[in-house]
C-alpha cells in the first residue's frame, strides 16, 4: 500500500474548515431551478400536483429537510407541490422555523405554507390510523379541489395502501411518483453542478481525514464517526 499519509502540503491547516465558495445566489438559483424542473414535469404529464413523502424528493423541491432518516421510515412529512399552485408543506409542529433561509432569487421562500402534518402511520397513530387516514384524506382531497383546477391526477412517491385506498375514494387519480421525480431530476442546472462540486470535495475531504485515522485495531464504529464529523465541521 502506497503511504501518502502526509500528503498535506500544508499541514497547519488540515483540520482548519473549507470556506464554502458557493454564494447564496447560486443556492437560490438551484431551488428555484428544481422547483419549476418538478412543476415542468407535472405540466408536461398533465398532473395537477404531486404528494411528496420521501425526504430526497422533498429536499430537491423545498430545500428542506427535517430528521431526514427518521422520516425515511417513519411516514409523518410530506409535501404537496402544485403544478400551477402553491407549495405547501407539512411538518412536525413548531419547525417553520427551520425553513425561514430558503428562499428563491426573487427573495420569497420555497414553501408558501407550512401546516401540521396529519399522521397515520401506525407508530404515529397506532389503532387510531384508519381514523386519522380519512382526516389526511379529506385535507389532500379539499386543497386538489382548491388548487387543482379540476384536474385529480397526483402523482404520489411513497404512500402506503391505508392512505392511497382514501386518496381513491375521494376519486382522485394517483400515479406513480418516482417516475416523475426521476425525470424532474434528469437534467442538471450549471448552480446545480457548482453544488455537487463543492459537495463532492467536501466528501474527499472527510474520506481523507479518515484514511488518516485508518490504523490497524481501529474499529468501523471509531472510523465512521470521523468521516462525519469532518463533513460536518466542513459544511457538508
Amino acid at each position: 500500500m502506497i503511504d501518502d499519509k502526509k500528503r498535506y502540503l500544508n499541514q497547519n491547516a488540515a483540520d482548519v474548515a473549507l470556506k464554502n465558495p458557493i454564494a447564496e445566489e447560486t443556492i437560490r438559483q438551484a431551488r428555484a431551478y428544481r422547483l419549476e424542473r418538478t412543476r415542468q414535469v407535472l405540466r408536461n404529464n398533465n398532473i395537477a400536483a404531486a404528494l411528496l413523502y420521501d425526504p430526497c424528493n422533498i429536499r430537491y423541491t423545498t430545500d428542506t429537510s427535517n430528521m431526514q432518516l427518521w422520516t425515511m421510515h417513519n411516514p409523518s412529512r410530506y409535501a404537496l407541490i402544485f403544478a400551477d399552485g402553491p407549495v405547501l408543506l407539512f411538518d412536525y409542529h413548531n419547525c417553520g422555523h427551520l425553513h425561514d433561509d430558503k428562499r428563491l432569487p426573487n427573495g420569497q421562500l420555497t414553501v408558501n405554507e407550512i401546516r401540521p402534518a396529519i399522521a397515520w402511520a401506525y407508530f404515529a397513530a397506532g389503532e387510531r390510523g384508519p381514523e386519522q387516514a380519512v382526516r389526511w384524506g379529506n385535507d389532500i382531497a379539499s386543497l386538489m379541489k382548491q388548487y387543482g383546477g379540476g384536474n385529480k391526477r397526483l402523482a404520489v412517491d411513497i404512500c402506503e395502501e391505508l392512505g392511497m385506498a382514501q386518496l381513491h375514494k375521494h376519486g382522485i387519480e394517483t400515479l406513480y411518483g418516482m417516475k416523475y421525480m426521476e425525470h424532474a431530476r434528469l437534467i442538471k442546472s450549471t448552480a446545480e453542478l457548482q453544488l455537487m462540486q463543492w459537495t463532492i470535495s467536501v466528501c474527499q475531504k472527510g474520506m481523507e481525514r479518515m484514511w488518516d485515522h485508518c490504523e490497524p485495531g481501529i474499529s468501523e464504529n471509531e472510523l465512521g464517526p470521523i468521516c462525519t464529523l469532518r463533513t460536518f465541521v466542513r459544511s457538508g
